[in-house]
């Protein structure tokens, strides 16, 4: 520092013997080099130098201009202000980086436990409207449509109160409040009283509609039959008419009370489908008193048409008006039995909120028609003893009586007119099988007498068409005419089974005396037996393999 002083002083002096004529008078006011002590002439040097430096400092800023180190002061402190805040910026970035993963969790679960307390608000809130409701109506007015309404809308509201188990979707939880409790008692109290007023009014209903079905076609078609009363010694003249009469009698007495009493209950199946979720044991009494009334009316209908149609003065179809009035009533009860006792809603297919699910897929499909032919059933147990009765009367009454009992039926049961599926299916099932039953019997009958019919035509001296052949014509041209546009199955079995009697007895039997009336009586029915079964058109292989 003090030569850099030094060549400044010289600078500015203009000469290298400025200088040494500067250091002279130095040396010269020590007081010569000998004489003076060395630290003290030290620092009076280093005292001349600070002065000199002060002075050449100033001298400097008086040189820059006026008022230049002030602002230059100013520079250096507002320099050192900025690096301080930028310094303590810094750092308070470091401590957000240090702390940012305790502050998110901080904000996620600060919003976590605001979403909870929004649910729970609305949960209370839920809670209070539920718990906050109206006196229920115990004593439903079912009398009128307005007041089946609102008794309906009851019982659905109830319904949903008892299957939620509770408000919203935490039930569960919330009904260990007492409130809670005391409200799902007094619903279930509630609901035992409405289903109770239902129950008796529905029971009174059917019991009444069963009676008044079951008198006022009586009496009605009484006052149209006697006025026949006296006219038994005309039989032959008008048995059809009186059979005509009688049929259409027991279709109107079926048909007008079944149209009439749906027509009534329909209008309280929504109450029904409610007991069946809601009050299993009403319900369940409610069907028997349903099934009770109404089978007594339904077994006295079935029962008069078939002792009309056994009757000797009976049409030529007297089960063909059987079997119609018997469809026309089955499938009607049928479908009105499905939609009344709501046997195609599936209970086990409900959401938890009580929604209600019809049944969609095979499954619940099936158990309604299960269900719905077991009730069937149950209304109509002597249908198919009556039907079966009715085919052996007229296997009875008729020479190809059985024969013709099949065709008709298995013409019903093959043109798809609901019988089959309905609630009629089993018992045209059974006449079906009692219908054929009868008719083999009757073939094998026949075949029975082809032995005897054969021995007995050898021990005439001439040869003759055998009776046997002539019953086999006229079988044929019957079952043509019984069978014509229908199921021939049967029909050329039998003929398969006639021709293999017919050809062993002709074959089997013994002649009475060897000559040729015996080939000729065994050629002549066979070329009879030949041509019978050509005319019939039956398929060669069937009585070439019989």
């Amino acid at each position: 520092m003090l030569d850099t002083k030094l060549h400044e002083e010289v600078g500015v002096m203009g000469s290298e013997e400025a200088c040494a004529e500067r250091v002279s008078s130095l040396l010269e006011s020590a007081g010569g080099a000998g004489s003076l002590d060395a630290e003290l002439w030290a620092s009076t040097l280093a005292e001349r130098a600070a002065k000199d430096d002060a002075l050449n400092v100033g001298g400097m800023l008086a040189a820059a201009g006026a008022g230049a180190g002030a602002r230059l002061g100013e520079a250096l402190a507002a320099g050192g202000d900025s690096g301080a805040a930028l310094r303590a910026r810094v750092s308070r970035y470091e401590a957000l980086l240090r702390g940012a993963p305790d502050a998110v969790h901080a904000r996620t679960g600060a919003a976590r436990a605001e979403r909870n307390a929004r649910r729970l608000l609305e949960q209370l809130e839920s809670l209070l409207a539920w718990l906050d409701v109206e006196p229920l109506e115990f004593e439903p007015e079912l009398g009128s449509a307005a007041g089946r309404a609102r008794a309906l809308a009851a019982a659905d509201a109830l319904r949903t109160a008892l299957k939620t188990t509770g408000p919203g979707p935490c039930g569960a939880e919330l009904k260990r409040l007492s409130a809670v409790r005391e409200r799902m008692r007094r619903v279930q109290r509630a609901k035992e009283r409405y289903a109770a007023a239902i129950g008796r009014h529905l029971n009174n209903l059917l019991i009444h509609a069963g009676n008044a079905a079951a008198a006022a076609p009586a009496a009605q078609h009484h006052q149209t039959l006697l006025q026949y009363r006296y006219t038994y010694r005309y039989r032959d003249t008008i048995g059809r008419h009186l059979n005509n009469l009688l049929i259409h009698a027991g279709n109107a007495a079926a048909a007008a009370p079944a149209a009439q009493h749906h027509q009534t209950l329909l209008q309280y199946r929504g109450f029904m489908r409610w007991l069946r979720e809601m009050d299993e044991r009403t319900y369940d009494a409610l069907m028997k008193v349903y099934v009770s009334t109404w089978s007594k009316v339904y077994e006295r209908e079935v029962r008069s048409a078939c002792e009309a149609a056994e009757q000797p003065a009976a049409g030529a179809a007297p089960l063909d008006n059987v079997l119609s009035l018997v469809e026309t009533m089955c499938n009607a009860e049928q479908e009105f039995v499905t939609q009344f006792f709501a046997l195609d809603v599936d209970l086990k297919a409900e959401g938890s909120d009580g929604s209600r699910s019809e049944h969609s897929e095979g499954g619940g499909a099936g158990r309604a028609g299960a269900e719905a032919r077991r009730l069937m059933q149950e209304l109509m147990p002597t249908l198919e003893a009556e039907l079966v009765s009715l085919v052996h009367s007229m296997e009875k009454s008729e020479p190809y009586g059985a024969m013709r009992a099949l065709a008709i039926i298995s013409r019903r049961v093959l043109a798809g007119g609901g019988g089959a599926e309905g609630g009629a299916g089993g018992a045209l099932a059974a006449a079906a099988v009692a219908a054929k039953r009868g008719a083999d019997r009757a073939v094998q009958d026949m075949i029975a007498t082809f032995p005897d019919a054969v021995r007995a035509g050898l021990r005439k001296p001439r040869a003759a068409i055998l009776p046997f052949i002539l019953e086999m014509e006229e079988f044929s041209t019957a079952c043509e005419a019984i069978f014509a546009g229908g199921r021939r199955a049967d029909l050329d079995r039998w003929y398969g089974s006639l021709a293999a009697g017919a050809l062993s007895a002709l074959q089997g039997a013994p002649p009475a005396r060897p000559g040729p009336p015996a080939l000729a009586l065994l050629l002549e029915n066979c070329h009879r037996l030949h041509a019978l079964l050509h005319a019939t058109r039956t398929e060669p292989y069937r009585y070439n393999v019989a």
